[in-house]
């Protein structure tokens, strides 16, 4: 949920990766399994946008 959130808030999966101290290999990750359970397709960007939209409705 955090990386959804940071995602969700334009960061870019470097800074996510930086903020949580993790590896940017594992942000990806953790956001395609969000956007794969939640149905989004689409390029990175349309997928981020789509996820802050549902995230604020939430």
């Amino acid at each position: 949920m955090e990386i959804a959130a940071l995602a969700a808030q334009r960061k870019s999966s470097r800074e996510i990766a930086e903020i949580l101290n993790v590896s940017v290999k594992s942000v990806n990750n953790r956001l395609n399994a969000v956007y794969e359970k939640l149905g989004l397709g689409g390029e990175g960007r349309n997928k981020r946008q789509a996820l802050a939209r549902l995230l604020k409705n939430a």
